[in-house]
């Protein structure tokens, strides 16, 4: 079974610590984990203490959402985020409707993000386990925008690393399973609270070929996780002329 490209585990791997200058970096692993919450990475014990000061304010709430949730770290769980989106946009029909949706409310002057919202991370497994029993009826090649999360990598003198990204439509039968999954889960949505949706759509619309897809799963207590990246009109990213 196909996974993720390789660089969406690295971002999500790299330093938590953001005067660090592997923050954020997707070629950037951080090997030291936050023995409490298990979610933040550091590069070493330098970077940690230097993001002590912010991260003290999350790191009880993450570790309590691990604990009351099956013991489940939100970072794997962040993982599995990233994976939905990456099966989705291997869901060429169903990206096209989400892309009609998104130009519709684009049309009425919104600002915002086509949205999966799980109550319970048991739902965002679900909905993966749903679209990976899908068939696979093709691969074709596939580079996010630089910077993003599904960014795959650049190769001096090559240009673009493109990866595989294998297709997927639902069989015929299984679409009510599919739209009680999946679907009924996804919706357009605005946010001004959020800061990193909130970039993520400055770089979106400037762009008619593509739109932010985001993930929310909302965990024990009143904490919730997000995750961004983009969808293109043309599966892959281009840069507009």
């Amino acid at each position: 079974m196909s996974g993720p490209p390789v660089s969406v585990k690295r971002s999500l791997g790299s330093c938590s610590n953001p005067s660090c200058g592997y923050y954020g970096q997707v070629a950037a692993k951080a090997p030291l984990k936050c023995s409490k919450c298990k979610s933040a990475k550091y590069c070493d014990k330098n970077c940690q203490r230097a993001h002590w000061p912010q991260h003290k304010e999350y790191c009880k709430v993450w570790a309590d959402s691990s604990a009351n949730n099956g013991e489940v770290p939100v970072a794997q769980i962040k993982l599995k985020m990233a994976h939905l989106i990456w099966l989705v946009r291997g869901m060429p029909e169903y990206a096209a409707y989400m892309f009609k949706e998104y130009a519709y409310w684009k049309t009425k002057g919104k600002r915002g993000c086509m949205e999966f919202q799980f109550d319970r991370w048991e739902e965002l497994y679900e909905a993966i386990k749903v679209i990976e029993a899908q068939p696979i009826y093709e691969e074709v090649p596939f580079c996010g925008m630089p910077g993003s999360p599904s960014y795959a990598g650049y190769v001096p003198g090559e240009g673009s690393v493109a990866i595989k990204l294998p297709r997927r439509r639902v069989k015929a039968g299984e679409e009510l399973q599919f739209v009680k999954a999946v679907d009924d889960h996804m919706h357009f949505t605005t946010n001004e609270n959020r800061p990193n949706l909130q970039r993520a759509l400055d770089l979106a619309l400037k762009s008619d070929n593509m739109f932010v897809v985001s993930v929310t799963v909302e965990l024990e207590g009143t904490y919730s996780t997000h995750l961004y990246d983009f969808i293109y009109r043309n599966t892959s990213w281009v840069p507009d002329q």
